[in-house]
């Protein structure tokens, strides 16, 4: 099931494809009734509103009639906010670090924050991507490899675990999760990251929800010393550089998994394996892959054993990582129904893939690509620009609409100069200023049904009735119409950072539309929710 290497040379200019589209065909997310609209209320429960990380909303209280309306209802200055808020019975849960916060979903004051100033637990939480809350409890983890859960009504803590103390290898330099975990049938499932930065390797591991016990681990690489001996798991496609061996790793894995809960398999993205710059000491034949770096994995969620994979790419000299979650939904296609796997990487595809074998239905490129398929011994110590760059590709939330059938995603047009500097290949930040691409796609034909180039390095998508909520980079939040793309709302908000304003989508819940801007000590971020006419009129 490995994919062959991405080759695409598509000309330097934004992809404004309008493709044709085909039949919009039913679909569904798995496992729920998220294929029909109701004005019920239906909690934004998890960081992309299920377990499938889907990022869409049955709330129809905000629809195309009315959404020209939106205006601040409020908003409370919460610094380093990147994720999208979590919404349970009137609470508003966000992470920004070193603190988690607890906000009053109708007035927007806060009702507790945890953290290391506080004296109720000494730690400071590390993920920006938010938090997971089940059974009145909250589950983050923290900068120094703990897993805690705190109360959800006050913050106190409940129990806490050390997430790398049964991990075998070199423990340098783990810092805990990067988001926030899976909560799914008693268990909490959660990535380590830092795959970038030394010899450690990615892993995912089980945990108890009620009290922290560890329960299963999958490592995505083999450990350090790679030799002949280690590596039969990984298909010997690690290259072991003479006796000695390469002290390698990799493999981090970024974000939150997805869950098919008829079957209990997960699935997640990997990123790139280490050393990211030395290609020719990790494999030293074009043929050597580093498996399960740059992958899409389905695990049996009870026991941790891999049941597919799927690389994206061939790992090279790029940074390419598949870091964002990975959605699952139901298509029809040619007439049968079919579970998706649907995720975009940094190497600029958006991939749909058979839920069941992990073959591959749909890859779709999105955003610029340029000098993507130049090979390593091509590298010379002038250099070149690269699309998607190191900071690039398909490289935020994406969100999937069981009410028009398309997936809706964000391209990062932000390139890298990559050049051979003694033994290594350096690909660093390009002076060309990024911007952005956001696309609809058919997800029963893969074709792009439309898209719209943005300013800057935008944010993620989600989607609710026949809207699609996202920001660019100018700090400018927009709502269009999901079918065609005209925008039908937008706000100009002056606050938070230049470099990355507001990441995470909104969530879209009890009539709001809750964002989040990241924010520095000089320029703080917010917590905002915006409600029809402004008013505070929120139906929790």
């Amino acid at each position: 099931m490995k994919r062959k290497s991405v080759s695409l040379a598509i000309s330097l200019v934004v992809l404004l494809l309008f493709g044709t589209a085909g039949s919009v065909l039913a679909s569904e997310v798995v496992g729920s009734t998220a294929g029909t609209t109701s004005n019920a209320n239906v909690p934004w429960a998890y960081q992309m509103q299920n377990q499938q990380n889907t990022g869409f909303s049955p709330e129809t209280r905000i629809n195309a009639a009315n959404v020209g309306t939106l205006a601040p209802a409020w908003s409370i200055p919460l610094n380093n906010l990147a994720g999208t808020p979590v919404v349970v019975k009137g609470i508003v849960y966000v992470a920004g670090p070193p603190f988690v916060y607890a906000v009053n979903e109708k007035t927007g004051a806060l009702v507790w924050e945890d953290g290391p100033s506080t004296g109720l637990a000494p730690f400071s939480y590390r993920t920006a991507v938010g938090v997971a809350v089940s059974g009145g409890k909250v589950f983050e983890a923290t900068d120094n490899n703990i897993l805690v859960s705190l109360n959800a009504k006050t913050g106190a803590l409940n129990w806490m675990a050390n997430i790398t103390s049964t991990l075998v290898g070199n423990l340098y330099p783990y810092e805990g999760a990067e988001a926030a975990p899976l909560v799914y049938n008693g268990m909490l499932i959660v990535g380590e990251t830092q795959g970038d930065t030394g010899p450690t390797r990615g892993v995912v591991q089980a945990f108890s929800e009620s009290n922290g016990a560890h329960l299963w681990t999958f490592y995505t690489v083999p450990p350090g010393p790679i030799n002949s001996t280690n590596q039969a798991f990984y298909q010997s496609t690690w290259g072991t550089n003479g006796t000695a061996g390469c002290y390698c790793g990799g493999g981090a894995v970024w974000n939150v998994p997805a869950v098919d809960p008829t079957t209990g398999i997960i699935y997640f993205g990997t990123g790139n394996p280490y050393a990211t710059n030395n290609p020719f000491v990790r494999q030293p034949s074009q043929a050597d892959t580093n498996l399960y770096s740059e992958s899409i994995i389905a695990l049996n969620s009870k026991n941790g054993q891999l049941v597919w994979y799927h690389q994206e790419t061939n790992p090279a000299y790029t940074d390419w990582d598949q870091g964002m979650p990975v959605q699952l939904f139901n298509v029809t296609i040619h007439h049968v129904k079919t579970e998706i796997v649907g995720v975009g990487g940094k190497a600029g595809i958006y991939f749909e893939l058979n839920a069941a074998t992990g073959a591959v239905i749909h890859d779709v490129p999105v955003g610029i690509h340029l000098n993507d398929d130049v090979p390593d011994t091509s590298v010379n110590s002038t250099g070149f620009t690269m699309y998607p760059g190191d900071d690039g590709g398909d490289n935020t939330f994406s969100s999937f609409s069981s009410n028009t059938n398309m997936i809706y995603t964000m391209a990062l047009n932000d390139p890298s100069h990559c050049q051979a500097t003694k033994a290594l290949i350096k690909c660093s930040t390009d002076s060309v200023a990024p911007n952005s691409t956001l696309y609809a796609i058919n997800a029963a034909t893969g074709s792009v049904v439309w898209s719209t180039n943005l300013a800057g390095r935008a944010g993620g998508v989600s989607s609710a009735d026949n809207l699609v909520f996202y920001s660019d980079g100018n700090h400018t939040f927009y709502a269009a119409n999901a079918k065609t793309g005209a925008v039908l709302w937008q706000y100009n908000d002056p606050t938070g950072s230049a470099f990355l304003w507001s990441w995470g989508p909104p969530a879209i819940v009890d009539g709001l539309a809750l964002w989040t801007t990241y924010g520095l000590s000089n320029t703080p971020g917010h917590l905002i929710a915006f409600s029809l006419g402004g008013t505070d009129s929120v139906e929790p």
